[in-house]
């Protein structure tokens, strides 16, 4: 089969959901990989190139950006009512990959695509964009874009259960497929010398969403210890001195910090935001066998008994001055709890979903990945 996935992110971008997915797929099928396309406006803003590039990850993966030349930034395309924007890149994509059997979108802006004469489409929802949008023209843009998915889609797979809770009441066949965690990565790091009786630590994007003010509560009731902030900073705000910004880090790198960190923390914003992200820096802490200090939400709560969630500050406080325990006592739970929340996995899941939707050998092309 020929699927076309619309992706969120460049394919060469922080591995994720999108590239783990599409290449879980290449295993068995031909993937064509559509990466966004950037606008000669957005080529000056970013300084990126706004023109068509293919190339290869694999005999079965191919990785395509069309040509952005006539492309509007996504707070205008709502203006070209004659879609000749789009028009230009559906005429690319039929030279391109053309007679796709399935067309897989994980990203509401390619729901302007959507037509009459297309291919079976499946909707992998992540994240709600709408919210994570400030521009009012772009968030009505990505509602109307949504729904055109969702009244087209015969699949559709969400991240978390408040996605699955909402749209299962307005769509057939919804699929709950949270994210997952790279199994392959190293487990064993030497460890990191430390001045410190404790070390907690946070990876990841610090943005808007995160819990400043938890995080100098913990700094400040604990004088002796050290947390360490990995990942990179959209915004920053003094802390107390034994606080550690150590901005982004290589992939390689992160589960080394992992590692040194006696207790990780998952500090974040208690908004409409926080139901809906399934977050994947509890797999990574989890698959580290670290303890972990949550804040608790629809998601986080999912993860118990293995993460400690808190509702308030001052239960954070409690919990962070606990000596608290691994969260798997011995190497076959951590073994069983990595293998069900592995990519491949998370796959296999999307293989048998899709064999039983489109009447494919379950056994001869979806299963396959089982004994490879």
């Amino acid at each position: 089969m020929k699927i076309v996935y619309f992706a969120p992110i460049e394919y060469g971008h922080l591995k994720q959901r999108p590239q783990y997915i599409a290449e879980g797929l290449s295993q068995n099928h031909e993937v064509w990989y559509i990466e966004p396309t950037i606008s000669m406006i957005g080529a000056l803003k970013y300084k990126k190139p706004y023109k068509k590039r293919c190339y290869d990850v694999s005999p079965s993966l191919h990785v395509v950006r069309l040509d952005g030349s006539l492309t509007l930034p996504l707070r205008y395309l709502g203006m070209d009512k004659l879609n000749f924007a789009t028009l230009f890149e559906q005429w690319q994509l039929k030279k391109i990959a053309p007679n796709a059997d399935i067309w897989w979108m994980g990203y509401e802006s390619w729901g302007r695509f959507i037509s009459k004469k297309m291919p079976k489409l499946v909707y992998d929802k992540m994240d709600d964009n709408v919210l994570m949008k400030s521009n009012r023209h772009i968030k009505q843009n990505f509602r109307k874009w949504e729904q055109n998915i969702l009244e087209q889609a015969s699949l559709v797979f969400v991240t978390a259960r408040k996605f699955y809770k909402d749209l299962s009441q307005i769509h057939p066949n919804v699929h709950l497929l949270p994210n997952a965690m790279d199994s392959k990565l190293s487990q064993q790091f030497e460890k990191m010398s430390k001045n410190y009786k404790k070390v907690f630590g946070y990876v990841g994007m610090i943005d808007s969403w995160f819990d400043f003010e938890a995080v100098r509560k913990i700094a400040l009731e604990n004088p002796d210890c050290v947390i360490e902030l990995v990942g990179p900073c959209n915004t920053k705000e003094e802390m107390p001195g034994n606080v550690n910004y150590r901005g982004r880090v290589p992939k390689e790198e992160v589960n080394k910090w992992i590692a040194s960190f006696d207790v990780c923390l998952y500090p974040f914003v208690k908004d409409e935001f926080l139901d809906t992200i399934n977050p994947v820096k509890l797999y990574e802490y989890l698959y580290m066998n670290k303890p972990v200090i949550a804040v608790s939400s629809m998601e986080t709560r999912g993860f118990m008994p293995y993460v400690h969630c808190y509702e308030g500050y001052e239960e954070l406080l409690e919990l962070a001055n606990q000596e608290l325990m691994a969260p798997f006592s011995d190497i076959h739970k951590l073994d069983e709890f990595v293998n069900s929340n592995s990519w491949h996995h998370r796959i296999e899941k999307i293989g048998r979903v899709l064999g039983e939707k489109y009447n494919e050998s379950n056994e001869r092309i979806w299963n396959k990945t089982r004994s490879d």
